[in-house]
């Protein structure tokens, strides 16, 4: 609901009608009511805006209808990956919902709102390593610079709100990426639900005044902000719904129920069942587990490539030791007249990767610290994620895994050191593939540094990137723990990774077969 709707008289709510007006700065909404609708199927978005269209028809005009849409791997479409500080778990409830702080309104939380175009003939001049200062973050590996050569008006430096304390503020992000290709518009739609308003308004007023002014955010350069706002979305269960609020007692005047406890307020001490991982024996909090889940997952998927081409199957459970591979072995027979096989089949590898975090750093979580130091799960996470990609394209011979590269019936190409001649190679190995019988569609996979190449360089004016993706028909892919590069199709089966659920240091046995083109350099 936006100011003219919502306008409570006490309470931090008020602070909707001041930070609305304090954002002349901004483009601003004329909005009353915004509803922000997600789900994994365009068709349901449209349904349901569609009924509640209906149910308020006659009393409600529509100003501005937005379709946002899921860009490559979660990024915008300046090509940066969007959101990567969101908190989640009882994290993101703390840093959205309104607690005792503000009691009239708990369990609300506030929404700014903010439509971007972006001018991506200026943003695509601009060279990689320019794009990464603009923003403050590597735009593939998609980890933050360092402060001794990040820029004082990047993105990422002006965006982070720290209390007196020096502890970071958090917000959670549902930006969404926009567009018409045939109208040459680009943008985001920046949505930022807060516990307080001040969190996202600090955050506005250094990207649009500068902090200290005059510091403005450079990504404005090449983003223009067309409309935006401040909204308030109440408590959605009935119980808050109908609660009395400062001078707009609701007509039913039904009385307050006592406030819904959440799963950091203190339980009585229960048995909690055992897993394997004996993560109940380790001195962690949950919402500490759900930080260090949410980091070593991100990481892990960020620098994964071989499980967007192979067929994964699992998990089989902790008693799996092996997986099939369908063929058969001859073996002697036990007697005569007895003919005897023995049945291939391929063993599971496990693999750890120690690391100790510091329980002050676990313990800060449980005192509000939103900005833990988790670097050593993030590098216990990517090693692994090196290992498992390496294993799946170049083998593991202790383990007895034959990689795809030496499995392959395809002989390898020279990758040239010109990315401008890339393409020609890339066309040459999808023409092997289709005249070997391999139908597409295929995805290329291209080592971080190739990726980087291909990124940065144009020809006549056209990016690199853009003629290999007129050449596939599948995905371009960044694969930093590969060398050189790999093209396969991902119909069928090329190669086959199966797993137990052991944590995330279970890598597979993989089980490669020869309908895959490979090239490296010479």
């Amino acid at each position: 609901m936006g100011p003219v709707v919502f306008r409570p008289a006490t309470g931090e709510a008020a602070s909707v009608r001041r930070t609305a007006r304090a954002a002349a700065h901004r483009a601003g909404y004329p909005g009353d009511l915004l509803f922000h609708i997600r789900a994994e199927s365009m068709d349901v978005c449209f349904e349901l805006a569609g009924r509640i269209l209906n149910a308020m028809a006659g009393a409600v005009t529509v100003v501005d209808e937005v379709h946002g849409f899921r860009f490559f791997d979660n990024r915008d479409l300046l090509g940066f990956v969007d959101g990567t500080e969101n908190p989640s778990g009882p994290t993101a409830v703390s840093a959205t919902a309104i607690g005792d702080e503000d009691p009239a309104f708990a369990g609300g939380c506030y929404v700014h709102v903010q439509k971007y175009v972006h001018d991506m003939r200026s943003w695509d001049s601009l060279s990689v390593t320019e794009q990464e200062r603009v923003i403050g973050r590597t735009k593939l590996e998609d980890i933050e610079l360092g402060d001794d050569v990040k820029p004082a008006n990047s993105h990422v430096a002006l965006n982070v709100v720290t209390d007196d304390d020096g502890a970071e503020l958090k917000i959670v992000r549902h930006n969404m990426p926009f567009g018409e290709v045939g109208k040459s518009e680009y943008g985001t739609y920046f949505i930022g639900y807060s516990r307080a308003p001040e969190v996202t308004e600090r955050m506005l007023h250094n990207m649009f005044l500068g902090e200290p002014p005059g510091n403005t955010d450079r990504i404005l350069d090449f983003s223009t902000a067309v409309t935006g706002g401040l909204f308030f979305s109440p408590p959605w269960t009935s119980s808050t719904i109908h609660r009395p609020c400062p001078n707009h007692r609701h007509p039913l005047g039904r009385p307050r129920r006592p406030r819904r406890r959440f799963t950091l307020d203190r339980q009585p001490e229960r048995n909690l069942p055992m897993n394997n991982l004996y993560r109940e024996l380790a001195p962690v909090t949950e919402a500490a587990w759900a930080e260090i889940e949410l980091e070593a997952t991100r990481t892990f998927k960020r620098h994964l490539a071989g499980r967007r081409v192979v067929d994964v199957s699992g998990p089989g459970g902790p008693a799996s030791a092996a997986v099939g591979t369908g063929r058969l072995i001859d073996v002697t027979a036990p007697t005569d007249g007895v003919i005897a096989h023995l049945r291939a089949s391929k063993p599971l590898v496990r693999l750890r990767v120690p690391f100790t975090l510091s329980r002050n750093e676990i313990d800060d979580v449980e005192r509000g610290s939103q900005d833990s130091d988790w670097d050593p799960v993030k590098a216990a996470a990517k090693k692994l994620a090196f290992v498992e990609d390496r294993t799946i394209f170049e083998g593991y011979a202790a383990a007895s895994i034959e990689g795809i590269r030496s499995a392959s019936s395809n002989r390898p190409l020279t990758l040239p050191e010109d990315p401008r001649e890339i393409p020609d190679v890339i066309s040459q190995a999808l023409t092997e593939l289709r005249l070997a019988g391999v139908d597409g569609p295929y995805s290329v996979l291209l080592a971080a540094d190739v990726y980087t190449k291909v990124s940065e360089t144009t020809e006549h004016g056209y990016p690199i990137r853009e003629h290999l993706n007129r050449l596939v028909d599948g995905d371009i892919i960044w694969a930093p723990a590969i060398d050189g590069a790999f093209v396969l199709t991902t119909r069928g089966v090329t190669s086959t990774c199966s797993w137990a659920p052991m944590s995330r240091s279970a890598i597979p046995a993989t089980t490669p077969t020869a309908c895959s083109s490979t090239y490296r350099r010479p």
